[in-house]
């Protein structure tokens, strides 16, 4: 059967148009009947709750394993050592580093150059304070 040019030339437009409306329908359907969907709030009331509910139950089952408590405390001495080396990956002339330890909980983004980052004492630069933006803002 031979389609006139005319309808040839639009019928691949009805069926995009189509596709794509269809697709938004079923689109707009399956957010609607997420059951879920409440979790994509994630500083809500629902959603905080669900998620401490599920981290107790996962720390029970954490704690009871008997290699718990000494991997604990492996790690917690090594996040709290004095002595670590600061990973500094270079970035253009300068190299910049995102720091914690217990002056800065959240973390500190910074650099130095790599004649500083070679002495005993680097200088270091704060690019953004996370602790200090956190208290600034009155936010976690």
């Amino acid at each position: 059967m031979n389609t006139p040019p005319l309808l040839s030339a639009v019928l691949p437009s009805i069926a995009s148009a189509t596709s794509t409306a269809f697709s938004q329908e079923r689109t707009d359907a399956a957010v609607t009947d997420d059951p879920f969907l409440w979790l994509e709030e994630m500083e809500g009331p629902g959603a905080l709750a669900w998620a401490r509910g599920e981290n107790e139950k996962t720390l029970g089952v954490l704690q009871s394993d008997p290699r718990y408590r000494p991997f604990y405390e492996q790690a917690l001495l090594i996040l709290q050592a004095k002595d670590r080396i600061a990973d500094v990956p270079s970035e253009g002339g300068g190299l910049e580093q995102f720091w914690r330890d217990e002056n800065q909980v959240r973390g500190v983004w910074r650099r130095t150059t790599r004649e500083s980052d070679r002495s005993q004492h680097p200088k270091w630069e704060t690019i953004l304070d996370v602790d200090a933006l956190a208290a600034a803002e009155n936010r976690n």
